[in-house]
């Protein structure tokens, strides 16, 4: 009996440390293994616009992350874009922060867009994702795979997909690579987390240590000083002839004391991110200019389009420069007071920008030599710039119009005379009516009303219409009257036929 007791005893503490166990395991889970780094949202190129991709990789653990070297690789092992690792900076992701990864023609459509990196699609008819079937990969700077994502369903319409939801932490957003949480879903509008890469410049580990930056680590501070105060004055993108040498940014210090620039460095934005260093010994004086060129530091500046930043030490943008566009042989991209950005035809390194642009005061412009003079009785016209015969108005008598033309008061030239002809005479027994010119019948007056040698013009119209329309008139209207009153009427016949027909006595 006893023994019995003490083995269900011992069952019990088993099965209650095997249940504690089950409930407890996603914590641990969480909090122990989780993954480093996810991808949460991509866009592989829809109908019309094959080449514009975006990926977006998220820090999914408590740690600051080095993605330096990390790349994307799709389905045919070809890597589509990487953070390089060649550069003299690297790119690390806060906690639970997010780099943003785009195509050169996604860029283009969103110019605005804070992007970690801008890749070169591998097709530019096709792109670097295949819309109908591909496999992304995630892989670190050792090759080992962290992530992935693939699809088997035609992409043309489904606009963006993205990881399902979260898990919302006290530190920030999850996301369990684990069961239904794991799974993706598409959609046509998605609102694209902020881009929140930092590049640092690169720190020499010592003995094989890893480097890493812990933000929990205090770090002893050097006492405060009055902050400087920098900005990118100036550029010269597009020399005149060949650029190698005659490029260069300009550094203005609007503090009242030495700028030093050691840890700092110059991004230049275009269609891709290039970082470089500046060298440690490089100082700015108080209000002076600093001019970067070309042939002290190894940078180029795109003929195209870009934008300049300056970096400091801790990876915090300084100073940034509005995007220049296609700008013109030997033409600055500088800056005013006001912070407005605009070209001047007249670069300025090292002293105060001059805003001035070609116009026709700066040009010369070649003149044709000026006319030779008229011969005498001649004078230049003004519309023609021709030379013309002076006509003199004075005593001149206009010559006379030949036989049969006259000259007309209103033009002063000569007119044809018209030739009237002489109407045909009228046939016998008509006259000519002098109102109208034609030739009407003659009738012969009675001797009453006629005089010697007179002869009346008769007008003998056809009436015999108008005689019709009085006499029916007048029957209408007598054969109306006679039925409106013709009670009246057959009273008055009935007297009349009784004292006609009565008897005289």
């Amino acid at each position: 009996m006893v023994g019995f007791l003490i083995g269900l005893l011992i069952n019990l503490v088993v099965a209650s440390s095997a249940f504690s166990l089950v409930t407890e395991q996603p914590e641990s889970v969480i909090e122990s293994a989780p993954p480093r780094a996810v991808m949460t949202h991509v866009q592989a190129g829809p109908t019309g616009m094959a080449t514009e991709e975006l990926i977006v990789l998220h820090n999914n653990s408590h740690e600051p992350l080095n993605i330096t070297g990390w790349c994307f690789r799709n389905k045919n092992l070809i890597d589509i874009a990487c953070f390089d690792n060649s550069s003299d900076f690297e790119y690390w992701l806060p906690p639970f922060g997010d780099a943003i990864v785009a195509s050169e023609s996604f860029a283009s459509r969103y110019p605005d867009a804070d992007l970690a990196l801008i890749f070169s699609p591998i097709s530019q008819s096709s792109g670097s994702l295949v819309g109908s079937s591909d496999n992304l990969q995630l892989v670190d700077d050792s090759g080992q795979v962290i992530d992935s994502y693939q699809w088997f369903v035609n992409w043309s319409s489904r606009g963006v997909a993205y990881r399902e939801a979260c898990v919302e932490t006290d530190a920030g957003c999850y996301y369990d690579q684990s069961g239904l949480m794991g799974e993706w879903s598409f959609a046509l509008d998605v609102v694209w987390p902020i881009n929140q890469v930092e590049p640092r410049p690169t720190v020499d580990c010592i003995d094989e240590i890893e480097c890493s930056i812990d933000e929990d680590i205090p770090i002893e501070s050097e006492p405060e000083s009055t902050p400087v105060d920098l900005i990118i004055s100036e550029l010269l993108p597009n020399a005149l002839g060949s650029d190698a040498g005659q490029e260069f940014i300009e550094i203005y210090n609007r503090s009242e004391q030495i700028a030093s620039l050691e840890g700092y460095s110059l991004e230049i934005v275009g269609t891709t991110i290039k970082r470089h260093m500046l060298p440690e010994d490089m100082n700015i004086l108080a209000n002076d200019w600093l001019v970067i060129g070309n042939s002290v530091l190894s940078f180029s500046l795109p003929n195209t389009s870009a934008s300049v930043r300056l970096i400091d030490g801790d990876g915090n943008i300084v100073a940034t420069t509005e995007g220049y566009h296609d700008p013109s042989d030997g033409f600055a991209w500088q800056v005013n007071e006001l912070g407005e950005w605009s070209y001047s035809s007249q670069p300025s390194p090292g002293q105060a920008n001059v805003f001035k642009l070609l116009t026709l005061s700066n040009l010369v412009i070649e003149t044709d030599p000026a006319p030779k003079p008229c011969l005498d009785g001649q004078y230049r016209h003004p519309e023609t710039n021709r030379c013309r015969k002076i006509i003199s108005a004075i005593n001149a008598t206009p010559a006379a119009c030949k036989d049969g033309y006259y000259r007309s008061p209103e033009t002063g030239r000569c007119r044809k005379i018209p030739v009237v002809d002489a109407p045909k005479d009228c046939p016998a027994g008509q006259a000519r009516n002098p109102e109208t010119g034609r030739c009407r019948k003659v009738a012969v007056m009675s001797k009453a009303d006629s005089r010697p040698g007179q002869t009346a013009i008769v007008h003998q119209p056809n009436q015999w219409y108008v005689i019709v329309a009085v006499v029916g008139t007048a029957l209408a209207l007598i054969g109306y009257g006679a039925w409106e009153f013709r009670s009246s009427l057959a009273k008055i016949s009935g007297r009349l036929w009784n004292r006609v027909s009565r008897p005289r006595s």
